[in-house]
């Protein structure tokens, strides 16, 4: 039976003294004082006015620009100066029908949230353009929707953006409205106008060759250049109910076009329940894919991507993990979060060693500051640039939680 897997099991300065850092080979079950080889100090904690319900349910960033969800809207934070500062939002961005924006990504000056409940949670995703004398409260741009939209679809659950190119999520999909099991899911591309973005639906549809009902491709999306991946934690592999899968589709020469996947890629220790592919990132040649437990390394090979299994597995040989929630990766680091680990929450950072990624622990570990408060589900939510880390805490009900944290260098 198909079903939506969540994390929540239910389902599935002096702000550099409050980061409570661990060398992860150290002490592994104990929160202590920064060592000194630990090069990332907590720069900054992100809060809002508005409405903070699910605030950090999804974090994304470009440049000087943090963009989440929270409350139905996404908040945009702008840096001033060379470091990130503890601060409240810069503008309020929200749909002009009213509805509820779920996800969010930004690339450059263009933010990108989706909504899944639009039209009767056919689902539609919202384009923002930053103005030119900067971000400020406004509404979309433009609304993206699906050519064949269908009630319950969820398109928009998932969004991603890369220069001209956004990718949208709809793991729902069965191309003809709400069924159940649900669909096999698809993923649409959207090529941005040469006058710029105006309402369209999309450029391509993309899916998968072997998909079947109740795979959700599309539950997690990412960019990157010419190439979209996109995971399908849903999918059976090998007769494994729920193993996962995670989908590469490539840039034709003549430009995006209706197709499937370029390759497939697949844990080669898969079983029952792996979920490979609940969250994707992309970053050059290497592709993270999270898993239950954990985060799955393709390589792209010199000739380019074909279907294969992981070159490396990162996870923690301690144990403490217990169900993965977040990954992001940016050059040679991958950040995981686990909300829901042994005791309390904790986010791991991987440094890919200069021979190449290879099955490793994490380099560094991070704890929740102590005004992250007892609900504070820390790693809900994680994205990365350069060497800033950014970290949603979400909280749906008691107190703690409902703040993005940001690390970088000293």
């Amino acid at each position: 039976m198909a079903m939506k897997i969540r994390r929540a099991i239910t389902t599935l300065a002096s702000f550099a003294l409050l980061c409570l850092n661990v060398v992860a080979v150290d002490s592994r079950n104990t929160a202590g004082a920064q060592p000194v080889s630990n090069p990332w100090f907590l720069q900054a904690e992100l809060t809002t006015t508005g409405n903070n319900l699910y605030f950090g349910e999804t974090v994304s960033i470009s440049g000087n620009t943090i963009v989440t969800t929270g409350g139905g809207a996404a908040y945009v934070f702008v840096r001033k100066g060379g470091r990130w500062n503890t601060m409240t939002q810069t503008a309020t961005l929200t749909a002009s029908d009213g509805s509820s924006l779920y996800s969010a990504a930004i690339s450059g000056n263009t933010i990108v949230a989706g909504s899944i409940g639009a039209n009767n949670s056919a689902g539609a995703a919202y384009v923002f353009t930053e103005p030119s004398g900067g971000w400020v409260d406004g509404t979309e741009t433009a609304t993206l929707t699906a050519s064949d939209a269908g009630a319950g679809n969820f398109f928009g659950y998932s969004v991603a953006i890369a220069g001209n190119t956004i990718a949208v999520g709809s793991f729902q999909n069965d191309s003809v409205g709400i069924t159940y099991p649900v669909g096999p899911g698809k993923v649409y591309e959207f090529t941005k106008p040469s006058a710029g973005w105006s309402s369209m639906t999309e450029t391509a549809e993309l899916s998968a060759s072997d998909g079947v009902i109740g795979d959700d491709l599309g539950y997690s999306v990412a960019v990157l250049g010419d190439t979209i991946v996109a995971g399908a934690p849903n999918a059976t592999v090998d007769g494994n109910e729920i193993e996962g899968a995670v989908y590469v589709f490539e840039k034709p020469a003549s430009g995006w076009k209706t197709a499937t996947e370029t390759a497939k890629l697949t844990a080669s220790n898969g079983g029952q329940i792996s979920v490979v592919g609940f969250d994707v990132g992309i970053s050059g040649d290497n592709i993270a894919a999270l898993a239950f437990n954990q985060v799955y390394i393709f390589t792209r090979p010199a000739g380019g991507w074909v279907s294969a299994t992981q070159t490396a597995e990162l996870q923690d040989p301690s144990g403490f993990a217990f169900a993965l929630q977040s990954t992001a990766i940016c050059d040679q680091y991958v950040l995981v979060g686990d909300w829901f680990a042994t005791n309390h929450p904790v986010v791991d950072l991987y440094v890919e060693p200069s021979t190449g990624w290879a099955n490793e622990a994490p380099a560094y570990r991070f704890r929740a500051p102590a005004d992250n408060g007892p609900n504070g589900r820390l790693g809900w939510s994680t994205a990365i640039e350069g060497k800033t880390l950014v970290i949603g805490s979400l909280n749906n009900g008691g107190s703690g939680g409902n703040i993005i944290f940001v690390y970088g260098p000293s």
